[in-house]
């Protein structure tokens, strides 16, 4: 099953719409989670997420 395309509206996900550090991860169920790959952070933070330490925006 072919994942759906990442949700980037800040509304849903905060700074995580925008941060080099999130990936998509879809279940076996079509669930998407969203994977902080950051090591000091945790892994799947409740969202939106407002403040992060580890916040580094993509690049354009």
């Amino acid at each position: 099953m072919k994942p759906p395309p990442p949700i980037r509206d800040p509304r849903l996900l905060g700074l995580c719409a925008t941060c080099v550090h999130v990936r998509p991860v879809v279940s076996a169920k079509g669930s998407v989670f969203w994977l902080c790959r950051e090591p000091t952070l945790p892994k799947y933070p409740p969202l939106p997420v407002r403040r992060c330490p580890g916040f580094a925006p993509e690049a354009e």
